[in-house]
């Protein structure tokens, strides 16, 4: 299971990548014009596990896609 803050909430057509739009490939280069992506804090992104909470990863603006 995991956990994090939510910084905000975008229209997808709003949302910057985070990474160069020529790396998409398959299913990744399109996307549903009408969904919305969550932004999350940084470093608020942890995973739970059967004795402890550890930190997935750091980032310094959150995750996009």
């Amino acid at each position: 299971m995991s956990v994090a803050g939510v910084k905000e909430i975008v229209p997808a057509s709003d949302a910057a990548l985070s990474r160069p739009l020529e790396s998409y490939t398959g299913d990744q280069v399109t996307f549903d014009q009408n969904k919305r992506v969550i932004v999350f804090e940084p470093e608020s992104l942890y995973e739970l596990s059967r004795f402890h909470w550890q930190r997935v990863f750091h980032m310094d603006s959150g995750i996009r896609i």
